[in-house]
């Protein structure tokens, strides 16, 4: 077991989402099982810095079989 790492954070000083920067991961995906081959279609990031959009970006993947006409 690591030590240094905190079991919880305290974080009072942040009392709003526009006070802070952080980033948005997200991900597309032929499906939810890559155990029966589906894949990463999609990833896009996009950057917030003080409740402002301050950079974007994406990208397509070919994941190396057919996309179902769902996704």
């Amino acid at each position: 077991m690591d030590d240094t790492f905190p079991d919880t954070f305290d974080l009072p000083a942040i009392r709003s989402l526009r006070e802070t920067s952080f980033a948005i991961l997200d991900v597309e995906t032929t499906g939810a099982s890559y155990r029966y081959g589906d894949r990463l279609t999609e990833i896009a990031v996009v950057r917030v810095e003080h409740g402002a959009v301050v950079e974007r970006w994406s990208t397509l993947l070919n994941p190396g079989r057919p996309i179902p006409r769902f996704i």
